[in-house]
């Protein structure tokens, strides 16, 4: 299987999640969205064999979606100065 494909339909994820949380979609909703999205575009555009296939694809790329998002997020708060920290335990 080609891995661009998956990078791909990642990119694709974190897009149309984005567009769904504009939509009105919740935020807290947004990963369970990625999976399903992940998984159903696993199964049609990546051809699995079996739907164990897609859902091990799909939850694979959801993850990544969902972490590239965070990711990107974060350093854009971060070099911005908005970056908030609520995850971080202070010492």
């Amino acid at each position: 299987m080609d891995r661009i494909n998956e990078l791909t339909i990642a990119g694709a994820v974190v897009f149309l999640v984005w567009v769904g949380n504009q939509a009105g979609i919740p935020k807290k909703l947004s990963p369970l969205v990625a999976t399903v999205l992940s998984v159903i575009f696993s199964f049609l555009y990546l051809d699995a064999r079996n739907i164990l296939d897609a859902l091990i694809h799909g939850i694979l790329i959801a993850a990544s979606a969902v972490g590239f998002h965070s990711g990107t997020k974060n350093m854009y708060e971060q070099l911005n100065g908005t970056f908030s920290g609520k995850h971080l335990k202070k010492r």
